[in-house]
């Protein structure tokens, strides 16, 4: 993530080279940021240059050069990013996993700042939108999955899968050798999902639906010799549940 405006300002900040990985994409990783990149990002935000959007790019940005020892900053910051533009979806999903694993955990926040991390992602069915819609889906189910809210989760999984199945078309310009490799990529990354879910619906008790994700992984997979080690194991694991269910 770039901020907005940052590199026409550079010049007149005199600011170090640094200043355009100070926030490494609005993650909570610092390791290209230092005391001078961090500097130049309050640089940035103090200049009155930056305004609406930019402005919170450039807090979200910030966030991530804090240390770690100082994570109310990381979470001030990306409040205010927030403050000044409610719908940045960097801001709300960092914030999300913040109060997932942050010193002052928090479920009802986390889910809070990942749900409107999705609503604000969009519904293209590819390209970044797409990546951060997924990426926020992951998440809350990861914080579903944390708290033992294994039903939210089975929903959380079941629209991964839905995400997936919207990818099964390769991209129009792909060039016509690698369009089954990536039809197939995009189905294995659906089967993973699936397994997932039957996972999910053991946890709950739920064998028969299990058993039933199990097959569908197996038969998007069908064919692929790419995907034969997930194969076995999903063919180990209908045995291991056909024997729960008497079945065997």
């Amino acid at each position: 993530m770039v901020v907005l405006g940052v590199s026409r300002l550079l010049s007149t900040l005199e600011a170090s080279a640094q200043t355009e990985v100070c926030g490494g994409g609005g993650g909570f990783s610092h390791e290209f940021c230092d005391g001078l990149s961090l500097l130049d990002c309050t640089k940035l935000i103090e200049s009155g240059t930056l305004k609406g959007p930019d402005l919170a790019e450039a807090y979200v940005q910030r966030s991530s050069c804090h240390p770690l020892e100082e994570r109310a900053k990381l979470r001030a910051d990306l409040e205010k990013a927030i403050e000044i533009d409610p719908r940045n979806y960097y801001a709300l999903s960092n914030l999300g996993r913040y109060y997932r694993n942050g010193p002052d955990q928090n479920f009802d926040r986390a889910i809070e700042y990942l749900t409107k991390a999705i609503d604000v992602a969009g519904d293209a069915p590819q390209g970044v939108a797409w990546t951060e819609k997924y990426e926020a889906y992951l998440e809350r189910r990861s914080v579903y999955e944390q708290f033992e809210k294994y039903e939210l989760a089975i929903k959380d999984t079941t629209r991964l899968m839905e995400l997936h199945a919207q990818q099964m078309k390769p991209p129009p310009m792909a060039p016509e050798g690698l369009r089954l490799p990536l039809t197939n990529g995009m189905k294995v990354g659906e089967a993973l999902e699936t397994d997932r879910r039957a996972g999910l619906y053991l946890k709950v008790g739920k064998l028969d639906l299990a058993l039933a994700d199990i097959d569908r992984a197996l038969a998007l997979t069908a064919g692929d010799d790419a995907a034969s080690s997930y194969r076995a194991g999903w063919l180990s694991e209908r045995e291991r549940i056909l024997k729960m269910l008497g079945r065997k």
